[in-house]
């Protein structure tokens, strides 16, 4: 056995024996927070453990489904920028006539990855914003949208759209690791249990340790299929079929939630009458922000 399959096969049991023991001690610990619950006389508030259940099943199937779009497209983003893929199959594309690899310099291919960077990081500063004002059942399907679109972007040669679709790559990263946690809290937090923490916490090992699976099996899933079809298109061509597939989840089975900035009107109205009362701190955007956290005091000086 070689070093690659004895390390896959070594990380396989690794998250087998996480896996198991994360499900013993959550099983442990709602079993001690029913317990203790039926030992306090002032608790009338039974736990909503099928409202959970459900919560669960809608949540988990979508949320590793979008995840492994993600994940089928990682390995080969680079090669399919450079034209470098592994030897063999590079000579069973060009025999099968196929040659799909943009073949674009090093410095191009870099300038990619840090558009989509860049994209990230300036997103970063708004996007959780727009969905908590818009609802986040939006944004997820805007990320559906939007990353499909990435996908479809390198089925070109054209530099222009490459770049547009790093740009989309790079905001729909933003949008999947923040927005569908969000919705997920949000969503538990209607349950009202009266001991949320641990069955919250338990919800969070278990997307850890299941996106782990995920993207194991993404990676075996993406190499079979460019192998079998003999284009290394073929995993973000899955990647789309996965991101359709979550979206008419979405649409059906996910409701809308909103941040604090949807508030009642009775409540907006009561924190501008407080507001009122006190002078207002001078309005700061959140890329200054950023930049200041970043920037040196001397460089600030000749941004403001």
């Amino acid at each position: 056995m070689d070093l690659y399959r004895a390390t896959f096969a070594g990380s396989l049991v690794l998250n087998a024996l996480a896996f198991y023991q994360s499900h013993r001690s959550r099983k442990a610990a709602v079993v001690e927070t029913a317990t203790t619950e039926k030992k306090d006389e002032h608790q009338h508030v039974e736990p909503d453990l099928e409202g959970l259940s459900k919560l669960k099943k809608r949540f988990f199937p979508i949320y590793l489904l979008v995840n492994a779009a993600d994940w089928l497209q990682g390995p080969y983003i680079y090669p399919i920028y450079k034209g470098m893929l592994d030897e063999l199959l590079f000579y069973r594309l060009t025999a099968n006539g196929y040659v799909d690899e943009k073949g674009l310099s090093e410095e191009t291919v870099a300038f990619l990855f840090l558009t989509g960077f860049i994209a990230a990081g300036i997103s970063a500063s708004f996007v959780g914003a727009l969905a908590d004002r818009y609802g986040r059942k939006t944004a997820c399907l805007g990320y559906c949208a939007l990353y499909s679109l990435s996908c479809a972007t390198l089925l070109t040669n054209n530099i222009y759209v490459l770049f547009f679709g790093r740009i989309l790559g790079g905001v729909c990263g933003t949008v999947l690791w923040s927005v569908f946690e969000s919705w997920l809290v949000a969503e538990f937090n209607h349950l009202m249990l009266p001991d949320g923490e641990p069955h919250l916490s338990a919800i969070f090992s278990t997307m850890t340790t299941s996106n782990t699976c995920v993207a194991i099996g993404a990676g075996i899933f993406a190499e079979w299929a460019v192998r079998m079809a003999g284009t290394a298109k073929a995993p973000f061509m899955a990647s789309i079929a996965c991101l359709s597939l979550s979206f008419l989840a979405i649409s059906n089975f996910w409701g809308e939630n909103y941040g604090s900035s949807s508030r009642r009107a009775s409540e907006t109205e009561g924190l501008l009458q407080q507001e009122e009362a006190t002078p207002a701190p001078p309005a700061t955007s959140a890329l200054r922000t950023i930049l200041r956290g970043t920037l040196k005091p001397r460089y600030l000086r000749l941004l403001y």
